[in-house]
């Protein structure tokens, strides 16, 4: 992983608690039903949890560094990742607007919110999907097609809206923009796309992308296997899937206190 101080970490279904501008939603019918086609062709609707196993390959400082990792991901608003870096393990957890990371060396450190909002859908999208189009404030609009090696994508915006009391300067709102990149030919999302920020700041911008390919059913569920980060185009972890499993009895506990930042749950819980 790159080290800009950007506390990156892949989230799999958390596009959190976004957009403060008391305004009216400009979604239309046409670009929901293109989410809705990409959620009926990955076979999502149902899904509620998962429990995902295999290789996360960091790109820190010029050196390739693997571990066997585990993700959980709870709803749209709870994610947890347990990689076994060399000294230790490697922890980050989401719970709700909460953030909290885990060196191995055991010290915890709170991530700022301007790096939690948008982080959501980044290797598995299809829940966040489903929470925002449930969301009758959320912003849905379509983007228009792109091309990208050398074929077309369809680019789908999502934003999420609240009461100005909850974001009286915008923060959340300017935080907010997910966009979403999928494949006509199968409906599947196949890029994210959103910004990430130093940590001490959110003044300065960095575009963060993933790439979600080597698509397989695995238990009924269309899963991309090989999912791939990259700031400012460079490629700060690979994530190779080996085998997950959905609706997974997770609880709270698996996720961390939000009051005061302890992981509760074991790393080896499924």
């Amino acid at each position: 992983m790159m080290r800009m101080t950007l506390y990156v970490f892949p989230v799999f279904l958390l596009v959190s608690v976004t957009r403060g501008l008391a305004q009216e939603p400009t979604s239309d019918a046409a670009v929901r039903e293109i989410l809705t086609q990409s959620v009926n062709a990955s076979q999502t609707s149902q899904v509620q949890s998962f429990t995902a196993t295999g290789i996360m390959t960091f790109h820190w400082a010029g050196r390739l560094v693997q571990a066997n990792a585990t993700i959980r991901g709870r709803g749209h608003a709870q994610f947890r990742i347990d990689a076994e870096v060399p000294g230790g393990t490697l922890s980050f957890a989401i719970n709700g607007i909460s953030s909290v990371r885990k060196e191995a060396n055991g010290r915890l450190t709170q991530i700022p919110l301007h790096n939690t909002i948008s982080k959501g859908g980044t290797t598995f999208p299809y829940l966040a999907i489903n929470a925002a189009m449930a969301d009758q404030a959320a912003t849905i609009s379509d983007r228009g097609v792109v091309e990208s090696d050398a074929r077309q994508l369809h680019r789908v915006r999502i934003m999420r809206n609240a009461p100005a009391t909850h974001d009286p300067d915008g923060l959340i709102a300017k935080l907010s923009p997910t966009d979403y990149f999928l494949d006509p030919q199968t409906n599947l999302v196949v890029g994210i796309s959103d910004m990430t920020h130093p940590i001490q700041t959110f003044g300065e911008e960095y575009l963060r992308e993933m790439e979600l390919e080597d698509y397989s059913t695995i238990n009924g569920v269309a899963v991309p296997t090989r999912v791939r980060e990259k700031i400012t185009g460079h490629t700060t972890w690979e994530f190779h899937l080996l085998d997950i499993t959905f609706n997974t009895n997770l609880t709270d506990e698996d996720f961390f206190h939000p009051v005061t930042m302890n992981f509760v749950g074991g790393a080896g819980r499924g």
